[in-house]
């Protein structure tokens, strides 16, 4: 038996049913990104694609060139959501790519784009560039008519992803998503591996309960932050589950089961809001979890009381000062009556965050955070996430958020303006980072978020230790 017979015999059994556990409830990172791909191709000209490539996905000129004159946009099959793959011999793994429909064949190499893609998918939580997967292209050219013999391009692949048996799978394969290793799927594997890494099973599950509450992997060294958080807790410390919701403003349905609300901003009700909602959902995971292993823990909740300290924002909603704070007085008091259902009301406590918590810190501590975000300090930022708040951070927040800004603020905004109001939100969020340090000083602490998983980077300015699971978004 050949090599290669043997290689294809191994990887037709990774697809089989009895080895193979489909995650069939969600789509591949890969191919949802291959579909937003799609649809961005179709909307807008070669020259507006070819920016998108070089922005989005930091795909050299030369590359983004060939491949924006090129790609048709097909929409992916449907292996996206998984449906299609599902074992027999007659499966081709190098074939995944073209199920995508991101084969070029004008270009070679057809797959170009592709790899592109799975960098961005295989490479979002490893922060260690010696690890990451990478390649190499010299001479990617438009392919002849007809395609006879052609100068082919030099190809050079750096770390192969890998399947459960430790050995290389073919790129498309490895964005699928679907391996399961130790009943854990392969995606929460990789993305938890310094969780397990450091934990083992106890690790391994823990990952399991953020998988199944919709928990976004923090980076890398986040997650080692995490780890030494539960390590403590096993150990017998108590464990503080913090956090701050937003006031209930008013919202609707999209009708889209992946962003399923949009905020309207034309109000603030006295009800639970959707950030809390998600804390609803979440806390009720986590704590299972840590009464399971005998861990102690107490919870501290706030609320958003300090947003009534923007007269654009009580413009927006048509209150006055005491009447917002009054509303979010009285969405804690739904929340608690929500809450007590899973999680014991004798530990846990819900406030005010400025009025009840923070006090004559608040406003201070904001200030000085703006101050040091608008003149380029991040703090400790980059030291806590491994990631350059000024490029990898503050722009794709930016640029991300304009319109939810506008619907906030009622009014079009530059995107200049719109990286101020990211500044001047962060600086709430380092300001509340500061405060859990202060409070909580010396203990193992995880805060949990409702939304915006960028923007928890800036919880870390001042408290490079912070460990914050934010669920997936909702708006």
């Amino acid at each position: 038996m050949t090599n290669e017979s043997k290689k294809m015999k191994r990887l037709r059994k990774l697809y089989r049913q009895e080895d193979l556990a489909l995650v069939k409830e969600q789509g591949s990172t890969l191919c949802e990104l291959a579909k937003e791909v799609a649809k961005k191709r179709a909307a807008v000209e070669v020259e507006e694609f070819f920016d998108y490539l070089t922005e989005e996905f930091g795909i050299p000129d030369e590359h983004a060139a060939l491949i924006a004159a090129n790609y048709e946009g097909k929409q992916p099959a449907e292996v996206c959501p998984i449906s299609a793959i599902y074992g027999g011999d007659d499966v081709n793994p190098w074939n995944v790519l073209d199920w995508m429909g991101l084969k070029i064949e004008a270009i070679h190499p057809h797959h170009l784009l592709g790899w592109y893609l799975l960098k961005q998918v295989l490479n979002q939580e490893v922060t260690d560039p010696r690890k990451q997967f990478w390649f190499e292209v010299e001479g990617a050219i438009l392919m002849p008519k007809p395609q006879t013999d052609f100068p082919r391009a030099r190809i050079i692949f750096y770390n192969l992803p890998v399947g459960p048996d430790g050995e290389p799978v073919p790129f498309g394969v490895a964005g699928l998503d679907v391996f399961e290793v130790d009943g854990v799927p392969s995606h929460v594997q990789r993305k938890a591996n310094r969780l397990i890494a450091d934990l083992g099973d106890f690790g391994r599950q823990f990952a399991m309960t953020m998988h199944e509450a919709e928990i976004i992997f923090p980076p890398n060294k986040v997650m080692k932050n995490l780890a030494e958080v539960l390590r403590r807790g096993l150990a017998g410390e108590t464990v503080i589950l913090t956090g701050a919701s937003c006031p209930d403003y008013t919202y609707r349905a999209t009708g889209n089961p992946e962003i399923p609300f949009e905020y309207t901003f034309d109000g603030v009700g006295n009800g639970i809001g959707l950030v809390a909602q998600q804390f609803v959902r979440i806390l009720p995971q986590v704590v299972q979890f840590l009464e399971k292993y005998g861990i102690d823990y107490r919870v501290r909740l706030g609320i958003g009381d300090f947003e009534a300290n923007s007269q654009d924002i009580l413009d927006r909603v048509g209150l006055t000062y005491d009447e917002f704070v009054g509303r979010c007085a009285q969405s804690l008091v739904a929340f608690r009556e929500r809450l007590k259902e899973d999680v014991p009301s004798q530990k846990t406590e819900l406030v005010l965050f400025e009025q009840e918590w923070a006090g004559d810190r608040w406003k201070k501590y904001v200030a000085e955070a703006q101050g040091a975000l608008h003149q380029g300090d991040f703090g400790k930022i980059k030291e806590a996430t491994g990631k350059n708040p000024q490029t990898e951070i503050i722009p794709f927040i930016a640029k991300a958020s304009k319109s939810f800004y506008e619907k906030w603020y009622g009014r079009q905004m530059s995107e200049v303006e719109a990286t101020s109001i990211v500044l001047d939100q962060g600086a709430e969020y380092a300001a509340m980072g500061r405060i859990l340090g202060e409070d909580f000083a010396g203990q193992p602490v995880i805060q949990i978020a409702g939304d915006r998983s960028k923007m928890q980077a800036l919880n870390t300015m001042y408290n490079k230790k912070l460990v914050t699971l934010c669920g997936k978004r909702v708006y």
